[in-house]
């Protein structure tokens, strides 16, 4: 019994471990807020507008995925 629960253990340090690119952008934000939130603010707003105007720029161009056009 004790056997599974460490390696349940272990797997589960081993997947919390796991970082990812949002990770480090959302570590990278709650810094800058921490240090100015309004500028936090503003960085965040500048990237929700740049991942937006990419989104619609693919859907513009039916290059975006899960497109429906045949």
């Amino acid at each position: 019994m004790e056997t599974m629960t460490t390696a349940r253990a272990n797997t589960l340090d081993a997947t919390t471990e796991m970082r990812t690119p949002f990770d480090f952008l959302g570590d990278m934000l709650d810094r800058l807020h921490k240090r100015s939130p309004v500028l936090g603010f503003l960085v965040a707003i500048l990237i929700a507008v740049a991942c937006t105007a990419l989104a619609a720029y693919l859907n513009q161009v039916g290059a975006a995925v899960g497109s429906t056009r045949l």
